[in-house]
């Protein structure tokens, strides 16, 4: 039988030290965070999604956040808090919702479900007001947009019928309007979030299969094609352009804007190895961040705004880390000078 286990000086003071030098903050201003479903649509994978961040220097991955509420997460966004903003969509009979999801602790908490939300929902968006925007393809049989009021998870159409021919991605442009693929064509529809009004912004006139949209300050629009070009296109001036395709693009689904105003590509893969692409908007080349080992079936991606969520800046972090770590040693120290008493 194993005997008591003691704390020595030199043990006390090691775990003290130790904390200092591991202690850091879990997600930071420009990591990226990607919603996978990860086998939850079939492949590989356990069949419950997950959060995952991604360093975007490293190319490191982390979960955040996995099992509870998260089933099949296929859109993410933040709110003005810095929370996560989760679109859970898994289908097969189970309700969609819109999940908020603390990225520090990874903590869930259901925003709403059911009702309006169909399992074709497909993207989720969240705008200045932390008013939350879903788009479905199943809403009224045409598609549609769905706003939910973040604190009640109340639910009310925005717009449906009308141009809509289902409903893909959405995003805000400048403006404050909604961006929404729909079509089984690339057709970028315009939404007064208020009204409802539809406006058609821009006809792609090639058969096309589009997933993610992001709009520039600047009017650009960049869409996500998935199927027959495989790529990004960028629609500026009422023309469209392929500004990146091919290699190393499988299913390009998610975008974002990193800091530096690029493209960050959320990729799934034909061997379920998903990845995380930077596309320069300026040249089109392409950088694969990361890939594989968490990734299984990436959807949609989010780059973390820090000042968002109130947290210090690093340098903050860092000072307060280094001084928390110096008590604890010091707090250490003191204890072995006790034992040696």
């Amino acid at each position: 039988m194993a005997g008591p286990v003691r704390l020595t000086a030199a043990t006390l003071l090691a775990w003290g030290c130790l904390f200092s030098a591991t202690w850091a903050a879990p997600i930071a201003t420009g990591d990226i965070v990607i919603a996978d479903v990860n086998g939850a649509f079939g492949g590989p994978g356990t069949g419950y999604g997950r959060i995952i961040k991604v360093d975007p220097k490293t190319g490191a991955q982390t979960v955040i956040s996995s099992g509870g509420h998260l089933r099949a997460p296929v859109g993410i966004h933040m709110d003005g808090a810095g929370n996560l903003i989760v679109l859970d969509a898994p289908g097969g009979g189970s309700s969609t919702a819109v999940i908020r999801v603390d990225p520090a602790s990874g903590a869930q908490q259901v925003v709403s479900s059911g009702g309006l939300l169909s399992g074709a929902a497909r993207d989720v968006r969240v705008d200045a007001a932390g008013n939350v925007f879903v788009s479905d393809a199943s809403l009224n049989g045409s598609g549609g947009i769905i706003k939910i009021d973040p604190a009640t998870g109340a639910q009310s159409v925005v717009s449906s019928g009308g141009k809509f021919q289902g409903a893909g991605s959405l995003t805000f442009n400048a403006a404050g309007n909604i961006l929404v693929n729909t079509g089984p064509n690339l057709v970028v529809l315009e939404v007064d979030p208020v009204t409802g009004a539809q406006i058609v912004v821009f006809p792609y006139p090639n058969p096309a299969w589009t997933s993610g949209i992001v709009a520039a300050d600047t009017g650009e629009v960049y869409v996500s094609e998935i199927y027959y070009n495989n790529g990004v296109i960028k629609i500026a001036s009422g023309a469209y352009s392929f500004l990146a395709s091919g290699y190393p693009f499988q299913d390009p689904w998610g975008l974002e804007f990193d800091l530096a105003g690029n493209l960050i590509v959320a990729d799934g893969n034909w061997w379920w190895e998903g990845r995380v692409i930077g596309v320069n908007t300026t040249t089109g080349a392409t950088t694969v961040i990361s890939s594989g080992n968490l990734l299984v079936d990436p959807w949609d991606v989010v780059v973390y705004q820090e000042a968002t969520h109130g947290l210090p800046e690093p340098s903050s972090l860092l000072v307060w880390s280094l001084l928390a770590g110096l008590v604890i040693c010091l707090r250490a120290a003191c204890s072995v000078a006790n034992l040696r008493r």
